[in-house]
């Protein structure tokens, strides 16, 4: 018995301890209103020719696109562009960027004080004001490494030739060198679409238990 509780008290503490393993995650989309999503039509998916990255994950992101219910979606050497009633160009892509970070230093600026003095019920009042006060004597500045994971589908109708939908998931922040990163971006976005309705909101995505990371 006392194994079963110390195995209930381990497991408890794991789930504890991975409420600081999350993704700071983000879904922003723009959809045009008027326009009637067909799960049957053709689609393809597309990418930059020179996008390794995207390409690498093309598979996954066709598979995820099925499981929406779109089962007729391809890439592009498996069916001919033209003859798709959709396009979709997908972008897996991973930016890095610097913000200064201003740190600033004050001093105490010591001033005479001086007396403010009223007249009231036929007799002076006098008081001492404080002018001190604090004033920027330097700073220091560094430089703040923003990580960012976007995974972006740009959806046009191909008849029309018209964008009808557009979506940007995101994560930001600390990943802890998460190795599935990307398939759970872009599974999570794709779940998460919604075809009437433009929507823009942050989340959080949980990291398995294995990963030795802590939000701080």
């Amino acid at each position: 018995m006392r194994i079963y509780h110390f195995l209930a008290v381990s497991v408890l503490a794991m789930f504890l301890f991975t409420g600081c393993h999350r993704l700071n995650m983000g879904y922003f989309s723009e959809v045009r209103g008027d326009y009637a999503f067909n799960y049957n039509s053709p689609i393809v998916v597309v990418h930059d020719k020179e996008d390794m990255v995207s390409s690498y994950y093309l598979s996954f992101i066709v598979y995820e696109l099925q499981q929406l219910g779109f089962y007729n979606v391809f890439k592009a050497q498996d069916f001919p562009l033209s003859q798709a009633k959709n396009v979709i160009y997908v972008h897996v892509v991973r930016n890095i960027s610097a913000l200064p970070v201003y740190t600033y230093n004050y001093t105490l600026i010591d001033h005479a004080r001086s007396n403010r003095c009223y007249w009231h019920g036929g007799q002076f009042y006098c008081s001492k004001v404080p002018t001190d006060f604090y004033a920027v004597n330097g700073y220091s500045v560094y430089s703040k490494m923003l990580v960012g994971s976007h995974f972006i589908l740009d959806w046009w109708d191909n008849v029309l030739n018209k964008r009808v939908l557009y979506i940007d998931g995101s994560v930001s922040g600390n990943t802890c060198g998460y190795n599935r990163l990307y398939e759970d971006l872009i599974e999570s976005t794709i779940k998460r679409i919604d075809f009437t309705r433009s929507e823009h909101y942050r989340y959080y995505g949980r990291l398995p238990l294995y990963m030795p990371c802590y939000k701080r």
